[in-house]
């Protein structure tokens, strides 16, 4: 295998890991019982991360 198929590679497994992630923070945030914090133009929850906008 040369340099260019093990980059192809590890950039499949990185991209399958980074799905997972993804999925896995969307499921904490959307089990979450949300603690806002308010900023100018977003609010953030303090225990998740999640941040919704405020700005319409």
């Amino acid at each position: 295998m040369n340099q260019a198929e093990q980059l192809l590679a590890e950039a499949k497994r990185l991209e399958a890991e980074w799905k997972k992630v993804k999925q896995q923070l969307a499921k904490l945030q959307s089990e979450c019982e949300h603690d806002f914090a308010r900023g100018q133009l977003s609010m953030t929850c303090r225990k998740c991360l999640y941040t919704e906008s405020t700005y319409y």
